[in-house]
């Protein structure tokens, strides 16, 4: 199984998603009880747009979201490919409880910025930089406002997020 897992993994870096989903789901189906060997065939299974398989996979593992930030994050993902706009919305803030980390407001932030829910990605970049200066996401809010034609705005948050004083 660990070998499957490694293969997977290495396949998956490599965008070789049609050979990483069936040696992470091979290894996870060998070894039924192991979390991470779950998650992994989830997260490929996920990357690669094969949500019902996904959905199969995430549903057992799905009651640790509140603990468990890669998961909450994977439900959150599900949701918004989906098109489930809602139940994202409340998937996320079960993953702001498995981790209400400044890097895990700005992947969240990221996550609905990559399913053009510009809203919910600028509140959680704006929670980010209410704990400190995070140029990730001074970054994202710069994309969302060229997104949106606010060339200057994005231009005065590029060049924040170049501010080397700040930490």
């Amino acid at each position: 199984t660990t070998l499957l897992a490694m293969l997977a993994v290495t396949q998956s870096q490599r965008n070789k998603f049609q050979s990483a989903v069936p040696n992470a789901t091979k290894a996870a189906d060998m070894e039924p009880n192991d979390q991470e060997l779950a998650k992994l065939a989830t997260r490929l299974l996920l990357d690669g747009g094969r949500l019902r398989e996904a959905i199969s996979r995430l549903h057992p593992i799905q009651s640790q979201a509140s603990s468990d930030s890669e998961i909450a994050m994977m439900v959150v993902r599900l949701r918004l490919l989906k098109h489930q706009y809602r139940e994202a919305r409340e998937a996320a803030d079960v993953a702001r409880q498995a981790d209400n980390s400044s890097q895990g407001l700005i992947e969240l932030a990221g996550v609905f910025e990559s399913a053009r829910q510009d809203e919910c990605a600028v509140e959680f970049y704006r929670k980010a930089l209410t704990v400190g200066h995070y140029p990730e996401a001074l970054l994202g809010l710069a994309r969302l406002a060229a997104n949106e034609q606010r060339r200057n705005d994005a231009k005065e948050l590029l060049i924040s997020a170049l501010n080397l004083e700040q930490k």
